[in-house]
């Protein structure tokens, strides 16, 4: 689960800050959670809806600069 204020890798869409958890945006029946995603760069109109168990798009933390630096130090070990 992603914490509000996260920023995330949303599929291929971009970088997305979690800027809220809501209940369904079009079907009031539908129990699942979902986070609302706001575009860290760009319109901030465009939001995004997705549920907490979405396992068509993925999803995953922005790696930090540190992270980053080792990751790209590690290529040559691969």
């Amino acid at each position: 689960m992603f914490a509000l204020g996260d920023k995330i890798m949303y599929g291929t869409e971009g970088v997305y800050i979690v800027s809220e958890y809501a209940d369904s945006p079009i079907d009031k029946n539908d129990n699942r959670k979902f986070y609302v995603l706001k575009p860290a760069h760009g319109p901030s109109g465009n939001l995004i809806y997705t549920p907490f168990d979405n396992d068509k798009v993925n999803m995953r933390l922005v790696m930090t600069k540190e992270e980053a630096l080792d990751f790209i130090d590690g290529i040559p070990d691969i």
